[in-house]
């Protein structure tokens, strides 16, 4: 009896989805033509071709100065042609779009090797849905509008989600080389008190030959697909004197942005500390090159506050004074403690928030206190969560953690490199 109860609840399930579904229907028809009759036109849908006399004026949008190429082009330009991606496309506009939802946080990072499969609809999917626009896994104008908000709001001014051809043409090139399109200081900042916001993906991606222009430095997030990331890793590694690789060495690799200069708003020095603001990847030696063994996962190489009374108060003024841990190579044992925490095999030299102002500046860069404890270990979801340990939220720790352990498996530490690249917003403070 309780099968037949289970049956007639599902059948009554679907039929109030299918009731649901027909009133979407039936309102958006209705919508549509009242748009009609009061001489407006519908709002685009990813299942519908692309009008691009749908895309409205592009009122005052400043130009974007670019150079080199301009990825995102030819994605844009296959949605003007009113093209709908889709599961089993090939090509270099997928790959573009790949790239893109990369950019924009895709989780785990897509190989952008410009086929279309279930992984890139998965990841569509996500966008979509974090993005409050129809969840289908088909890429049209809606999502075209929207990547190009989510990709372009760190490097220029708010991006509308429907252009002119013109606009649009502006926006792509602003997408494919972000570091070329001006930085707008009072634009508006993802709200990295948000799940799943993350200020990481929104520098530019690292591309060339130079992925590591000095010890300590990155020149951008880490690259697009797998072997590029070993190539960065390879060259991270010479950078920092840790060439050749030690055959088996388990490799943790974190690429954080500089905090905010001294002199930037209390408001951005609060949202760098309330954000996810790098990237950590696992890599192992395997005969004498760095093979992946997890792809970037979102993570933050700074305290999750100003001050904490659990930390020292090297100034004496009664508040305790957060660590910082300066960009080097660290060693860590790969036996978590009691609460699956990993700890260094001995304390640093580093640095302390003196002024409680959420960064590093001035007189801040001694490098002269003994830190000690600095563990990586779980966040919270939205949020770094520490006094100057590594975190990375609770999804990511998990990812990271067992990449730790089965790579170095049989080894009892393995390496931690952390290196930083410019702040979004504010440009290079090394620390």
């Amino acid at each position: 009896m309780r099968h037949v109860d289970s049956t007639a609840d599902s059948q009554r399930a679907l039929e109030a989805q299918r009731r649901q579904a027909e009133e979407a229907r039936r309102a958006a028809a209705a919508e549509a033509a009242k748009a009609a009759k009061e001489g407006q036109k519908p709002a685009a849908d990813n299942n519908k071709p692309l009008d691009t006399n749908n895309f409205i004026k592009d009122q005052a949008q400043p130009d974007v100065t670019t150079a080199g190429p301009k990825a995102g082009q030819q994605l844009a330009n296959r949605i003007h042609q009113n093209a709908i991606l889709k599961q089993g496309n090939n090509g270099p506009e997928v790959q573009e779009l790949q790239q893109l939802l990369n950019r924009s946080g895709a989780n785990p990072p897509l190989e952008t090797d410009g086929k279309f499969g279930p992984k890139t609809e998965q990841a569509l999917r996500q966008f979509q849905q974090t993005s409050g626009i129809k969840v289908d896994g088909k890429f049209g104008p809606q999502s075209l509008g929207s990547l190009a908000k989510t990709t372009g709001s760190a490097h220029t001014s708010t991006v509308p989600s429907q252009l002119s051809p013109a606009g649009q043409n502006k926006m792509t090139q602003a997408l494919g080389n972000p570091a070329a399109a001006p930085t707008n200081p009072s634009a508006p900042a993802a709200d990295p008190s948000q799940p799943g916001s993350v200020d990481a993906t929104n520098g530019p991606t690292a591309t060339g030959s130079d992925f590591a222009p000095e010890a300590g430095r990155a020149n951008g997030t880490f690259a697009g697909s797998k072997a590029e990331r070993e190539q960065q890793a390879e060259e991270l590694l010479k950078a920092n004197g840790q060439w050749p690789p030690k055959e088996g060495e388990t490799y943790a690799i974190q690429i954080d942005q500089d905090p905010p200069p001294g002199n930037a708003s209390s408001n951005d020095k609060s949202r760098y500390v309330r954000a996810y603001t790098g990237q950590t990847a696992v890599f192992k030696a395997v005969n004498g090159k760095l093979v992946e063994q997890q792809g970037p996962l979102r993570s933050a190489a700074h305290p999750g506050q100003k001050s904490s009374g659990l930390s020292p108060d090297v100034t004496g003024d009664g508040r305790g004074d957060v660590a910082n841990l300066p960009a080097g190579v660290y060693k860590y044992g790969t036996q978590t403690n009691y609460r699956g925490r990993f700890n260094p095999t001995s304390n640093f030299q580093g640095y302390r928030d003196q002024n409680q102002d959420g960064t590093i500046s001035g007189s801040e860069k001694d490098r002269k206190h003994t830190i000690s404890a600095i563990q990586i270990h779980a966040g919270s979801s939205s949020k770094p969560s520490s006094i100057g340990c590594q975190t990375l939220p609770p999804s990511d720790y998990n990812k990271f953690r067992s990449a730790v352990r089965n790579s170095a498996s049989g080894n009892s530490t393995f390496t931690y490199l952390l290196v930083r690249r410019p702040n979004d917003r504010h440009g290079a403070n090394p620390i």
